[in-house]
């Protein structure tokens, strides 16, 4: 009998940490090195990210996406491709959360943007970009979210960002 009185005492102990430890600790999501890409079509025609991935930290972001603009000179409104990366801030360190936010301007087929991208390790691995882009007579905005995958092989790496 007292056996059993160990064996349930030891079974409640347990399942008391595992909940304190559940409760209290936060998760830490695993990044691997290597390279990440992904491309979408939509309406607007095909929008893509990819970067690299080393010791946590992003490299060589590049993206495009479609931005939607309007001219206020004469009204028109009409669909331009805004492609990005080159002077996206280098060596950003992915959060433990597994989610990381930039924030930078940048020219991208010919206008000016200023963009605010996550790169999401969580549950799915996602990039999604919004950029708005204004100058002269014409205003642009658009949004983009692409699923990406690890690739098995990492490219060489670019010498400049």
């Amino acid at each position: 009998m007292s056996r059993i009185r160990i064996l349930i005492a030891l079974l409640l102990t347990g399942s008391v940490l595992a909940t304190a430890g559940a409760a209290g600790g936060s998760t830490t999501w695993i990044v691997r090195d290597g390279f990440y890409a992904g491309i979408e079509q939509s309406s607007g025609g095909v929008e893509f990210a990819y970067f690299h991935v080393k010791n946590r930290r992003i490299y060589h972001l590049r993206f495009a996406l479609n931005l939607n603009c309007h001219n206020t000179n004469t009204g028109d409104d009409y669909p331009r491709t805004f492609d990005a990366g080159p002077h996206m801030p280098q060596g950003r360190l992915i959060p433990a959360n597994g989610d990381l936010w930039i924030d930078w301007s940048e020219r991208g087929g010919g206008r000016e943007g200023r963009i605010t991208g996550e790169l999401s390790f969580r549950h799915h691995l996602l990039a999604s970009f919004s950029v708005t882009a204004d100058g002269g007579c014409e205003d642009c905005e658009g949004f983009s979210a692409v699923l990406l995958q690890r690739s098995p092989r990492t490219p060489p790496l670019p010498r400049n960002p």
